[in-house]
C-alpha cells in the first residue's frame, strides 16, 4: 500500500497455534462403561473421535480406540462320590452338596464368575453272610471264587458310579446242618436219608 505515492511497510507478527491429534488405546471389561474425552460414556468397542478446543481456540482431535474384553459368567453342575473332595475353579476344596460361587480374574483383568451346583452321590456298603460245605467253593460278587472261611470285601460300582462295597462273611462247615424244611447237603451225603430224617423231624 502506498500513501501519497510512498511505500508503506506493514509488519505483521503472525502466530500459528498448533492443533493436536492424539490416539488413545483403551480397554474395558464387558459390562463396564468408558468415559470419552467429551464426557459421554460408552460400553461398546469401536473408534471414537472427539474434537475439543485448545486454550488458544484451535481444534484438538482425540481418537479413542476402545476394546471390550470378555467377562464370563458360567453356571454348571457336577457330581462327586461321598468321601471325595471337589476342587472349585479358585482352588478351594469342598465335599458337601450345595451351590458354590467362585470369581477369578481373566488375563485381561476382567472378572469370571462361576456358579457350580455340586451333588454328592452316595456310596453303599453291604454285608452278606453265607455258608458252604467243606470242599466246596463260593462265587463272590465280582466273579472270583473262594473255598475257605473269611471276610471278603469286594468293591464294585453302584448305579451312581460310586464305590459299592459288598463284604461276604463266608463260613465253611464240616458237618451237615439240617433244619426242618431246609437241607444243607455236603459231599458224600445221602440225599434220600437226609430228606427222610428231616421229614420225621429228626436231625441227623
Amino acid at each position: 500500500n502506498t500513501i501519497n505515492g510512498c511505500d508503506s511497510v506493514v509488519h505483521v507478527n503472525l502466530t500459528v497455534y498448533p492443533t493436536y491429534s492424539n490416539t488413545v488405546n483403551a480397554a474395558i471389561c464387558n459390562g463396564s462403561s468408558y468415559t470419552l474425552p467429551d464426557g459421554s460414556t460408552t460400553s461398546s468397542a469401536g473408534t471414537y473421535t472427539d474434537t475439543l478446543p485448545t486454550v488458544n481456540g484451535c481444534d484438538s482431535i482425540i481418537i479413542t480406540q476402545l476394546s471390550v474384553n470378555p467377562a464370563y459368567d458360567t453356571t454348571y453342575s457336577d457330581t462327586i462320590c461321598s468321601g471325595n473332595n471337589y476342587i472349585l475353579p479358585g482352588g478351594s476344596s469342598v465335599n458337601a452338596s450345595g451351590v458354590y460361587h467362585d470369581t477369578l480374574s481373566t488375563v485381561s483383568g476382567c472378572d469370571s464368575a462361576f456358579h457350580i451346583t455340586l451333588v454328592v452321590l452316595p456310596v453303599s456298603s453291604t454285608t452278606v453272610s453265607d455258608t458252604i460245605c467243606n470242599g466246596g467253593s463260593y462265587t463272590l460278587p465280582d466273579g472270583s471264587t473262594v473255598t475257605s472261611s473269611g471276610s471278603y470285601p469286594i468293591t464294585l460300582q453302584n448305579s451312581f458310579g460310586c464305590d459299592s462295597i459288598i463284604t461276604t462273611q463266608l463260613t465253611v462247615i464240616n458237618s451237615v446242618v439240617t433244619a426242618i424244611g431246609t437241607n444243607l447237603l455236603c459231599n458224600g451225603d445221602n440225599t434220600g436219608a437226609v430228606n427222610a430224617t428231616a421229614a420225621n423231624g429228626v436231625a441227623p
